[in-house]
């Protein structure tokens, strides 16, 4: 049988050799073999990774996911516009009546 010291340590180091995990971000406790997730994020695929690295274990019994999304991200969606992006895009080409996209992707590129 795995000891629960055994877990959180297998856990930990699942997650820190998952690269989409960013290191020291979340915590690990273990309890009768169910695992606890807390912390913080930047992405929603880096909480589903860390959840997913902990259900392949062994000995994990189970796993409560409270990990949070960090709020500048937890407020925007995949799609959200960049700054100096415009908001509405032009999908028409008046000159010939045709589809096209107008506008800036924003940002600096070399």
């Amino acid at each position: 049988m795995v000891q629960i010291d055994d877990v959180q340590g297998l856990v930990l180091n699942a997650l820190y050799w998952d690269l989409a995990v960013p290191p020291h971000t979340v915590r690990v406790e273990v309890e009768n073999g169910w695992v606890t997730l807390s912390g913080t994020v930047d992405r929603p695929y880096q909480r589903a990774c860390a959840e997913s690295d902990a259900r392949r274990v062994p000995g994990v019994v189970g796993v409560t996911n409270q990990i949070r999304l960090a709020p500048a991200h937890a407020e925007q969606g995949p799609l959200a516009t960049r700054a100096g992006a415009p908001s509405q895009p032009n999908y028409r080409d008046e000159r010939r009546g045709e589809p096209a996209l107008n506008g800036s992707l924003g940002g600096n590129r070399a």
